[in-house]
């Protein structure tokens, strides 16, 4: 059994009202030229701008080879009629073969904004990976006052597939493609309070589990739509996956002090530290004894992951750094 356990480390005053991940939809198609072509340019660079929060980039297939049940309903939900077609959240981004580059600009702004101002805010427990069965617990931690009805789910997506793309080619790579749903019901399950939510999915085996991802919607159904009021994700989920035993989270503290990140364990044990980025690449390696101070003078901005390690076990969480 692989269970990971998140903890979401808040280290920036102007991040720490925000656990929402605003979600950038591309509303897009195998077979279509456009997709290929402007709308893939356009989607690449917010890639690789937003690729470190708090925005999540995802490819929602309306139609063509990599469609999925889970992505007509997402589409229909937007109520998207063809493709290329851009969304943040629940509104339709501007965008075009000649507006896209400014459209960029307008979407960084507005994601931005609504990082620090969803309406409802969740967080991770634990992601549980066994045999392939993927079991995710999720905490409601705040919702609006609503008389509509609220619904919940978790949703998985894979990054870097490889398949056809017209104007791209035979192997083009397809960023964070949306795969299924958690729930039978693809908007959720309803909400009856703030609280613990799991869910439960077995990991197809076509899919490169390296590259797969989760995230959580809190929907708020207004007539026949689905509104996103929060949401939460966590890229690459195998890369937080240890086979070790889990360390007791409560002996350490962490705290942002000035350009340090500071590490400190309550015993006197020795511990090997990394540091990755939601790439999963390492950007930093330390051992230490009771503290450490991390330099962060040259870290980009974004989400990172701190894993402690030691005789006895391991522990990975997450925080936001900047």
């Amino acid at each position: 059994m692989r269970l990971i356990y998140l903890a979401l480390f808040l280290l920036s005053t102007s991040f720490s009202t925000a656990q929402h991940s605003p979600i950038v939809t591309k509303v897009t198609a195998t077979w279509c030229p456009n997709c290929g072509d402007w709308a893939w340019d356009f989607m690449e660079l917010m890639k690789d701008d937003f690729i470190d929060g708090p925005m999540l980039i995802l490819g929602v297939h309306h139609s063509g080879d990599l469609e999925a049940p889970v992505s007509l309903w997402w589409t229909q939900n937007l109520g998207a009629r063809f493709q290329p077609l851009f969304y943040l959240d629940n509104e339709s981004i501007s965008a075009s073969r000649t507006t896209w580059q400014t459209a960029f600009l307008s979407t960084k702004l507005n994601g931005d904004v609504l990082a620090t101002s969803a309406p409802a805010t969740l967080s991770y427990n634990t992601i549980d990976l066994d045999d392939e069965m993927l079991t995710v617990s999720a905490n409601v931690e705040v919702l609006p006052t609503t008389t509509n009805n609220m619904f919940i789910s978790t949703y998985i997506f894979e990054n870097k597939v490889v398949n056809f793309q017209s104007q791209v080619g035979a192997d083009a790579i397809h960023p964070n493609v949306l795969r299924a749903a958690m729930t039978d019901e693809f908007q959720g399950v309803p909400i009856s309070d703030l609280g613990t939510y799991e869910f439960n999915y077995p990991l197809e085996t076509a899919w490169n589990t390296e590259e797969v991802g989760i995230f959580t919607v809190i929907w708020e159904q207004v007539g026949n739509t689905y509104n996103i009021l929060g949401t939460t994700h966590q890229s690459n989920i195998s890369q937080l996956s240890s086979s070790e035993e889990i360390l007791d989270s409560r002996i350490f503290s962490f705290r942002n002090a000035g350009n340090n990140f500071i590490v400190t364990a309550e015993d006197s044990d020795s511990y090997n530290l990394t540091l990755t980025d939601m790439t999963g690449k390492r950007v930093a390696a330390e051992t230490f004894s009771h503290e450490l101070k991390l330099d962060k003078t040259d870290l980009p901005t974004g989400m990172y992951v701190i894993t402690l390690r030691s005789e006895t076990g391991a522990l990975s969480q997450q925080f936001f750094l900047n």
